[in-house]
């Protein structure tokens, strides 16, 4: 018990020493509140360079390396259809049972005429991306080709993750690394 009570006194003393000196708290204060404010000021210039590095080299890089990654799936997959066109039509005619028949186009509609839109779109969109020309454009075609495949055609988890990265793409553009920037870039 009267460890407690010394240690309780001890504590008060220390408090009325720190405290209640106003000379004290601002001789500390002055010391010691000036080095935290420039630990501040010089962590928040690390974070912005951070910051700036991020945006001016990561985020690029990243998506180059998201553009090419997603057009190689579907450019690859256009080739295939490009290589077989008439296995390609065979695939879109319900009469046939394809695997790709579109349940939503009316009968009327000729299994050819998605065939070909499919086949060249998943040609002529990856390259666009590759390069980063229309990058939105392309990058919303692929989006709907993938959620029509996804919805109607054949489910696959692997589909909602080439559709965020195409959202992405949607959404940011082809970024400093692309054609699009240099043709909207406005000269100073």
């Amino acid at each position: 018990m009267q460890a407690i009570g010394f240690i309780k006194h001890q504590t008060s003393s220390l408090k009325a020493v720190f405290l209640d000196n106003d000379n004290l708290k601002q001789k500390l204060l002055t010391k010691y509140g000036t080095g935290v404010t420039s630990l501040r000021i010089k962590m928040k210039k690390l974070y912005k360079l951070f910051c700036d590095l991020c945006a001016g080299v990561i985020a690029p890089a990243v998506n180059v390396w998201a553009r090419i990654y997603i057009g190689l799936i579907f450019f690859r997959s256009g080739q295939a259809k490009f290589a077989d066109l008439e296995e390609t039509v065979e695939n879109f005619d319900p009469e046939e049972d394809g695997d790709f028949v579109l349940s939503f186009l009316p009968d009327s509609i000729p299994p050819e005429i998605p065939a070909y839109m499919a086949t060249f779109g998943e040609l002529i969109l990856p390259v666009l991306l590759f390069v980063g020309l229309l990058t939105r454009i392309s990058a919303l075609g692929l989006f709907i080709m993938a959620a029509v495949i996804q919805f109607f055609v054949l489910q696959d988890h692997q589909h909602y993750f080439w559709m965020i990265i195409l959202a992405l793409l949607v959404g940011h553009g082809g970024g400093k690394l692309s054609i699009d920037y240099w043709l909207l870039k406005e000269k100073k």
